[in-house]
């Protein structure tokens, strides 16, 4: 049994909403942290976002895209889980290190795993992911690896109560 005394968080989240593909999050982000906090479930998400001057916002979301992404930052600016600067890498650690279960939040269209899938796994993390292909790797467990929708992310809470069940790494690939 891996359960820990230094755990804080039973699921975190960071990463970036500044394209298209990743702009989905924010809403997502807003239903889990909505489902957790009405379940009692501690949870800690960042997500870094682009502000209103980025060139890279004007540059690759059309105008319609533009003006839902920052409705969508201003409807859910207040509620703590949007950023405009990054974290540094050793605090992103530290952050999954103290969490239970990692959620991973894939681009549309993305093939093979995420880093957060992969540092989820790496450290024996329980993982909450919309890669549905996840559970065509030989090291799936449903004990570990919940998929759901980005649309309806629903998730069953006894999945965090469950003991995490030891993945064998040599079932990770490394591509040369």
């Amino acid at each position: 049994d891996l359960e820990r005394k230094d755990i804080l968080y039973d699921i975190s989240f960071v990463g970036t909403a500044n394209s298209s593909t990743t702009f989905y999050r924010i809403n997502t982000i807003r239903k889990i942290k909505d489902y957790c906090d009405s379940r009692g479930l501690s949870s800690l998400f960042y997500l870094k976002y682009r502000p209103l001057s980025s060139s890279c916002v004007k540059r690759f979301f059309s105008r319609l895209e533009q003006k839902a992404y920052y409705d969508a930052i201003d409807k859910n600016i207040e509620d703590g889980f949007l950023y405009e600067k990054p974290l540094p890498l050793e605090e992103v650690n530290n952050i999954y290190a103290s969490s239970k279960c990692i959620l991973d939040l894939n681009h549309e269209n993305r093939q093979g795993l995420t880093i957060n899938a992969v540092t989820a796994i790496a450290n024996n993390k329980k993982l909450i992911t919309t890669n549905r292909g996840i559970k065509n790797e030989l090291f799936y467990n449903p004990s570990n690896i919940c998929v759901i929708d980005s649309l309806n992310p629903i998730f069953d809470e006894s999945f965090f109560s469950k003991s995490i069940m030891l993945m064998e790494h040599k079932f990770m690939k490394v591509e040369d």
